[in-house]
């Protein structure tokens, strides 16, 4: 039931933020990767990523967790969105210091001054945090508002195990 609806989340996410990325494929069915299910959200093939793309890319990746939280309650939250998280941070630490996407951390490449390993910089953790936080409560807002969405898909998922493109389009709309 957690899983479906932690699926549900990243596809319906990406669904209404970002309409060109194809869901080919979500299920609940586990991968021999050790994943409970997989949503296979395809973004368009570029050559270059813009700011906005980057920020949908990880609410996507935060709606699984978003999911659980709204449906099952803070307590009840699960391990199985760690990958996701992985890809969360993966993504803020580029944006922030490789692409110098955000002010406050300028137009610099952080991996070079850094690159001793040693001094680690505990504003750009907090940056990180202040994000993800924003985005994370961005997605909360926007499952709430599409809960019936959210619901149809993962009785669906619970259903059929695998639903591909056309089904999900049919139910989200």
């Amino acid at each position: 039931l957690i899983t479906a609806y932690h699926e549900s989340g990243h596809a319906l996410i990406s669904k209404l933020i970002s309409p060109d990325n194809k869901i080919r494929k979500v299920t609940i069915i586990p991968s021999t990767k050790g994943a409970g299910g997989y949503t296979l959200n395809i973004p368009p093939d570029n050559l270059y990523y813009t700011k906005n793309q980057l920020l949908n890319n990880i609410k996507i990746s935060l709606g699984g967790r978003c999911a659980e939280e709204l449906i099952f309650g803070k307590d009840n939250i699960t391990t199985g969105a760690s990958g996701d998280i992985n890809n969360v941070t993966n993504t803020l630490l580029s944006m922030i210091k490789t692409y110098g996407m955000f002010e406050s951390s300028g137009l610099l490449d952080y991996n070079l001054i850094y690159s001793d390993g040693i001094y680690q910089n505990a504003d750009i953790i907090e940056q990180c945090n202040k994000i993800v936080n924003s985005l994370y409560d961005e997605c909360l807002t926007i499952l709430n508002s599409n809960r019936d969405k959210l619901k149809n898909l993962a009785e669906a998922l619970i259903e059929k195990e695998t639903l591909y493109e056309e089904e999900i389009n049919c139910i989200v709309g």
